[in-house]
């Protein structure tokens, strides 16, 4: 659908369509995955104008959704969006690469990979103020008293928002992560679209995202030290989950010359498998309910 206006969002604030049509067209960008890209090159120009223009008396002071990749994000930013002083920007990707250049993780803006962490550092007074001036255009536009920015992977980049907007504020969501992998699976299965420049998926550009969380987030993290070697050979989405990768540096520092043997399996054979065992082999007595998830749970 267009811009997340659903019959329901319609019905519910038909005053709202501006500004989400605004967004959609003028400053959100268009994606990989999506049809329409042909508009991006005039998006990135519009968004290098509003760093032109006199928006200094405008504070944007935005509240963003960060959090998991398909864990609701878009529908909290629904919700909230539909409140009268918000106008809400799902994703402004465009936005953020117009002013910054280097934080394309999928490769829809540019062929360079881009960067996962921005610490305060980052923060320089052009960017801060491209972004600025962005963000206080849609609120001018819009006539919304405050943004409302759904934009997940700005988890990675929290001090660089703080620098660049002092006031704003964040809401984190999180999901059950078996639920968010089959989310990736099936949102992948619909949207993938595999042509002459490579596969575009939630991944990105030919893994293009994982590659970079990979090498970015997972390798230098001391925690995932143990697995290193094996994340090189994730290709399923189901396996592309960090937080699936145990800590192993305990063994190491216990047993230093251990061997590890790691066993993966599809995700949903596995929960089936877990339902299937509880079933045959629970056992409720008077000191509780004794399963696969040992005594209440």
């Amino acid at each position: 659908m267009i811009a997340q206006l659903d019959p329901a969002y319609v019905r519910a604030r038909p005053w709202k369509c501006w500004s989400r049509l605004l967004a959609y067209t003028v400053f959100e960008g268009r994606p990989l995955t999506t049809k329409g890209q042909w508009i991006n090159p005039l998006v990135l120009s519009a968004h290098r104008a509003w760093a032109k223009l006199p928006l200094s008396s405008v504070k944007p002071d935005p509240v963003f959704i960060l959090g998991l990749g398909r864990s609701g994000t878009t529908i909290l930013g629904k919700i909230l969006g539909l409140h009268a002083e918000l106008g809400f920007l799902n994703e402004p990707k465009a936005l953020w690469h117009a002013a910054l250049g280097d934080d394309d993780l999928v490769g829809s803006y540019s062929e360079v990979t881009g960067r996962y962490r921005m610490t305060a550092k980052d923060c320089t007074a052009r960017n801060a103020h491209a972004l600025r001036r962005s963000y206080a255009a849609f609120a001018a536009l819009s006539r919304s008293k405050r943004i409302l920015d759904k934009y997940p992977e700005l988890l990675f980049r929290t001090e660089f928002l703080d620098a660049t907007f002092p006031n704003n504020r964040k809401l984190v969501i999180t999901r059950n992560c078996w639920d968010a992998i089959g989310s990736i699976t099936h949102w992948s299965a619909r949207h993938s679209d595999s042509g002459p420049k490579g596969l575009d998926d939630w991944w990105g550009r030919d893994d293009r995202k994982w590659i970079a969380l990979r090498d970015q987030i997972l390798r230098p993290d001391p925690y995932f030290s143990g697995i290193a070697a094996i994340v090189n050979h994730l290709t399923r989405h189901e396996d592309k989950y960090p937080e699936l990768l145990f800590r192993t540096g305990f063994l190491d520092a216990t047993f230093p010359n251990n061997r590890k043997l790691v066993i993966t399996r599809n995700c949903w054979d596995a929960i089936g498998s877990i339902t299937h065992w509880s079933a045959r082999h629970s056992d409720s007595g008077p000191k509780g309910l004794d399963d696969w998830w040992g005594r209440d749970d």
